[in-house]
């Protein structure tokens, strides 16, 4: 795992960025900054990681009002922090945190056309084109970071917890998907799953599949459940441990 670099500025916009606000003398917070944080960066290739020395950089310690070690920024691509956590915090805690900056990453990245490209482009095609972009595909209101109602919220947290990957559409961001999808799909409500192309149906659904004890959610939709960070970080630490025994 690769050492993960000391910021003496605040980090460039354009990318999400995950900063941990450190000091040598606090051991919780040189163990996350040795360990932890490292394992994060390795198992997510979306975000950027940095590190702070908190009272060697007093400049950017009041910038971003950081008055305790460990510290604990979570920052949009525009710079501004979207979580934090100070004092104690769990790992299980930071690792969902980066998930959730992860996931607003992934619903970010379905990119869509031009003003003039979508003008050109039939409605319907553009429809079977936003329904495919990802294995899983949410079209809802809001984001996954910030719903905008409580169905919404409730299809995000049903999707997590069973450690699928997806992609997501802003329905309340585009009237033209949001009127042209309930006609594509002969579904009147939002919010509206896909898998693989195909429309699962809307909340009861999803919740009546999550209920099903006997098949994990990710099979039934047909995808394959990603580790979660947590997992990947204990894979990563046990490799990085038996690294320096050799």
């Amino acid at each position: 795992m690769s050492a993960i670099p000391d910021l003496t500025a605040p980090p460039p916009g354009g990318n999400k960025t995950v900063l941990l606000f450190w000091a040598p003398w606090h051991e919780d917070s040189v163990s996350l900054k040795e360990s932890v944080l490292p394992a994060l960066a390795s198992s997510s290739s979306t975000l950027t990681f940095g590190c702070v020395e908190a009272e060697a950089q007093p400049t950017l310690s009041e910038q971003y009002n950081v008055t305790v070690v460990p510290t604990f920024l979570f920052l949009a691509d525009n710079g501004n922090v979207t979580e934090r956590m100070e004092g104690t915090v769990e790992i299980a805690a930071v690792t969902q945190a980066v998930q959730r900056l992860g996931n607003a990453i992934m619903a970010a990245a379905t990119e869509e056309p031009t003003e003039e490209e979508v003008k050109e482009e039939p409605l319907n095609d553009r429809l079977a084109r936003l329904v495919q972009s990802s294995d899983v595909m949410l079209f809802m209101k809001g984001t996954p970071t910030a719903p905008n109602c409580g169905f919404s919220r409730q299809a995000v947290e049903m999707l997590e917890e069973g450690q699928i990957a997806f992609g997501s559409f802003d329905i309340l961001s585009d009237d033209t998907v949001r009127q042209g999808l309930k006609e594509y799909s002969d579904w009147p409500t939002y919010p509206q799953l896909y898998a693989k192309g195909e429309l699962i149906g809307g909340l009861d659904i999803l919740k009546e599949m999550k209920e099903d004890d006997s098949t994990p959610l990710a099979d039934q939709l047909g995808v394959t459940r990603e580790l979660t960070l947590n997992e990947r970080i204990a894979k990563l630490l046990q490799r990085h441990r038996i690294a320096k025994l050799l």
